[in-house]
Formats: structure tokens, C-alpha cells, sequence
């Protein structure tokens, strides 16, 4: 009777058994799906700001901070960050012009407060470094950085949902505007005063200057390469066209032909006579360059005659 007893109960459980794995295997159960991120990516935090706008230095970075992880294709090969030159007005419709630039990323720590739980946590978010192509801006100039579309966060489109797009795109445009310093011109070289003697012979040497000069004036492209032009005076009354030429890159002044270059001392600043060698007075002058560095000037002179 005992055997039979126990027989029967463990009879029981094997039914009990097979009936609850006929109940918990023969459904299926849905897990909970992955929260999706729908939250379209801002602008955190951007420098220069209103503070520091109307004296930045040619040599500084623009910053931006992003609120989350960025697409880096969209910011930089699909250009949804663009530098221009000037500043727009909204009011007028100022065009402004598009310039080549240099951009780098990193991944940067930034506060943000958790939406499910409402505490503050550290998440990681896409910083920008932005300045112009050359590595610098130029003097005294107008910018302004805009941040658009395409500019997104990292959630990639699901293929298998043609009519929707899953991609957050930054959710309004971001400006950041600002005027480059104006630079210091020192006295010793505002207008360099040493020309060329025996310029394209063996014999070239640099001359100091003890004359008059007259009419500086200082252009410069968006590089940063820069030249002064004068009129230098030859004899009392008579005024040649000179001019020189600086390289920023290299901090020093140069031949308006640099391949020309005789002088490498750190007094030394090069000047090239521009108009014609014989006594002749430049009565004013009018130039300009390119971004290529080519410089076309245009003059009136007259022969000492009158």
C-alpha cells in the first residue's frame, strides 16, 4: 500500500508537470520593447558668445556644444555646419558669403536630467571646433557659423518603414555670430620703409628708407595674407608706388613676389617698387586681392614735368 501510495503521488506531480509546461511553453510572451529616441538633438552652449563677439581672436576656435552624440557625416560632409563671411540681416537680406572651413569633434561629458527619473546624470554629447580653412580667420572681419539641417543625433532610419524617417534632426537653426580683432599694427613695421637694391641679380640687398611715405594702405583676404601699399617718396614732390606683402603663417613681411625673397632678418621688411622706375610722380592708387593671394592694383602718375 505504501508503494502504491507514493506511486500514485508522484504520478500526480508528473501531470500537474506536463500541464504546466503545456501552458507555460505553448505561449509566448511579449518583452517590453527598447525605448526609441525621439528627441531631436539643440545646440547646448556655443562660444564665442554675446561677452566675447566683437574682439575674437583670429587664432581661437569656435565652440559648440551639442546636447547629445551627433552624426558626423551630417555636421561636416553633409555640411549641416557652414562658416560664412558677414553677418545676415534679417531686416535687408544682406546676402553673406559661404567660406571654406576646418572642422574637429570630439566626445565631451555634459549634465543632463534623466526623464525617467528625473535626477541629474552625466551623458556623453558631440563638441565642435570650427575655424576657417586656412587655420585662421582674418582680421577684422564678420562670421557667422550656422548650424542646420541635415545636422542629427545617432538614430539611423529604419528601412523597413518607408513612409517614416526615425532620424532627429536638430530641432531650429543655431547663428553664431562675430567680429574678428582688429589688430595692432606697430610702428616699426606699419609701413615697412627698406626697399631692394639690385632686385633679381646676385647682388640684391635690402636699403633703409629715410623719406616720406605717403597714402598706407592695408588689404588682406580671407587667409589672412595681407599687404601694404604706399607711396614712397623718391625726391621732394616725387612718389613712387611700393608695396609689401605679410604671410600670417609665417610672421614675417615679404617680396610681393615671394619667390623674390632676399631679406629673412627679423628687422627686414620687404618692399617691391610697383610703379614705373622712371622719375615719375603716383598721384593715387587702388588695389585689391584674391583668395589665391594675387593682387591687382591700378595707379595714375604723372611725369615730373606735369
Amino acid at each position: 500500500m505504501y508503494s502504491q501510495a507514493i506511486l500514485n503521488k508522484k504520478w500526480i506531480l508528473a501531470v500537474l508537470s506536463m500541464s504546466l509546461l503545456a501552458c507555460g511553453g505553448g505561449k509566448s510572451f511579449d518583452l517590453p520593447e527598447e525605448p526609441k529616441d525621439t528627441t531631436q538633438p539643440s545646440v547646448d552652449s556655443a562660444l564665442p558668445n554675446d561677452e566675447n563677439s566683437n574682439n575674437f581672436e583670429v587664432d581661437f576656435k569656435v565652440e559648440v556644444l551639442f546636447t547629445e552624440l551627433m552624426n558626423a557625416d551630417s555636421l561636416i560632409a553633409e555640411e549641416g555646419v557652414k562658416l560664412y563671411s558677414g553677418k545676415f540681416d534679417f531686416e535687408t537680406s544682406i546676402d553673406i558669403e559661404p567660406r571654406d572651413s576646418s572642422i574637429s569633434l570630439s566626445v565631451v561629458p555634459m549634465d543632463s536630467i534623466n526623464i525617467i527619473t528625473g535626477l541629474q546624470e552625466q551623458i556623453p554629447a558631440t563638441k565642435l571646433m570650427l575655424t576657417h580653412a586656412s587655420k585662421r580667420f582674418a582680421l577684422n572681419t564678420n562670421y557667422t557659423v550656422i548650424v542646420d539641417y541635415p545636422a542629427r543625433d545617432l538614430v539611423e532610419d529604419d528601412t523597413e518603414t518607408e513612409d517614416t524617417d526615425e532620424r532627429n534632426f536638430i530641432s531650429d537653426p543655431y547663428t553664431v555670430e562675430f567680429t574678428t580683432e582688429k589688430g595692432e599694427w606697430k610702428s616699426a613695421i606699419s609701413v615697412p620703409n627698406i626697399s631692394i637694391e639690385n632686385l633679381g641679380t646676385q647682388n640684391a640687398s635690402p636699403i633703409k628708407q629715410e623719406k616720406n611715405q605717403y597714402s598706407p594702405q592695408v588689404i588682406s583676404n580671407s587667409k589672412g595674407d595681407t599687404f601694404v601699399l604706399w607711396r614712397q617718396e623718391i625726391t621732394p614732390g616725387t612718389t613712387q608706388l611700393w608695396a609689401s606683402r605679410y604671410l600670417a603663417n609665417e610672421k614675417k613681411w615679404n617680396l610681393v613676389n615671394k619667390a623674390d625673397q632676399v631679406c629673412d632678418q627679423a628687422y627686414c621688411a620687404n618692399a617691391t617698387q610697383i610703379s614705373d622706375s622712371i622719375p615719375t610722380n603716383v598721384l593715387e592708387y587702388s588695389a585689391s586681392v584674391n583668395n589665391n593671394g594675387q593682387l591687382a592694383i591700378a595707379w595714375s602718375q604723372a611725369r615730373q614735368s606735369g
